[in-house]
């Protein structure tokens, strides 16, 4: 099962109209500036997330690919002052400034902040609880999984009959 969620979740992702019917938003609490993101979120679509203050919807956050131009103070300054900054330092471990601070993991922003991101659906921790998707990705999670299933009995056949 968590290969084909996996799987149906790359495929959406990868297609900027199906990407929404995988995002979610996720809290994510900070310490001194970092935070490690949850598992099923697919750090390989970071470009396409979104993070927000939802106590002040008024400060921007910007994604910033590279982490040399995230400690860049450069970047803090002129035109792009007003703007907060986000960028992965390491494998799931997100960084954030706020607008106009630069960066210093001995004393960055404690406190939680929204993600927008694509994600995996996350399979249910038992089987009264209800997985959590879009109609449409339920959908492909079934069609794929059905299609594993006989791709691998029709292998467990074929090296039974041998």
């Amino acid at each position: 099962m968590p290969v084909v969620l996996q799987a149906v979740a790359e495929n959406a992702a990868g297609d900027e109209r199906r990407r929404p019917l995988v995002a979610q938003n996720i809290s994510i609490s900070f310490t001194n500036g970092v935070a490690t993101l949850p598992t099923y979120v697919l750090t390989k679509y970071m470009q396409n997330t979104l993070l927000f203050n939802a106590s002040s919807l008024t400060t921007v956050y910007s994604w910033v690919r590279n982490y040399a131009e995230f400690v860049d103070p450069s970047i803090r300054f002129g035109p792009f002052s007003g703007y907060g900054y986000y960028t992965l330092v390491a494998g799931d471990t997100l960084a954030v400034t706020e607008p106009g601070a630069l960066y210093n993991p001995a004393s960055g922003l404690t406190g939680s902040r929204t993600l927008n991101a694509p994600t995996v659906p996350v399979i249910p921790a038992t089987y009264l609880d209800q997985l959590i998707a879009d109609d449409e990705i339920v959908s492909d999670i079934i069609e794929l999984g059905a299609e594993m299933l006989r791709g691998a009995t029709a292998q467990a056949v074929g090296t039974a009959q041998r």
